[in-house]
């Protein structure tokens, strides 16, 4: 003879798993929304809110998403670029981790470093494509560029 569970314990099985799954929609619905509110602030947004300035010739709008005690120098470089079409082909953001945050490890929690693969296409109608490393830095008033996208690192 077969032993057949009862029907009574094939519902609470049931129950538990549509909980469960039901859980883990909630969580990754949560995380879409976090997502999506977060990305005006997120690190990533003044690099595409320069390279948006540079390629329409905005000089102002451009240098005030470097950080403020860079943008003096930064002004001659960020004028030579006015005009050239960047396109960003792929992005990537390091920040230091939720529990690097928590126990106080690894790099400040008010720094990032983004990887930016782009296509240019320079006021001369030459086109390149290279990757970029551009840190970021976070002040009061949000997230800003240490230095603009491939203007040399000045050793100091």
């Amino acid at each position: 003879m077969v032993n057949v569970p009862k029907p009574r314990s094939w519902s609470r099985g049931l129950l538990v798993v549509a909980a469960l799954w039901l859980l883990g929609a909630a969580v990754v619905g949560a995380g879409t929304v976090t997502d999506w509110r977060g990305r005006p602030s997120a690190p990533e947004a003044p690099l595409r809110t320069y390279l948006a300035a540079v390629t329409a010739g905005d000089l102002a709008a451009a240098l005030i998403e470097v950080a403020p005690g860079a943008r003096a120098s930064a002004a001659p470089f960020v004028v030579e670029q006015l005009g050239n079409e960047y396109h960003v082909l792929g992005l990537g953001v390091r920040q230091p981790s939720m529990l690097d945050r928590l126990v106080g490890g690894g790099p400040a929690a008010d720094t990032a470093l983004v990887t930016v693969q782009l296509r240019i296409v320079l006021t001369t109608g030459e086109q390149w494509s290279t990757t970029a490393h551009v840190p970021l830095t976070r002040e009061d008033t949000g997230w800003y560029l240490a230095r603009p996208p491939l203007q040399p690192a000045v050793n100091e």
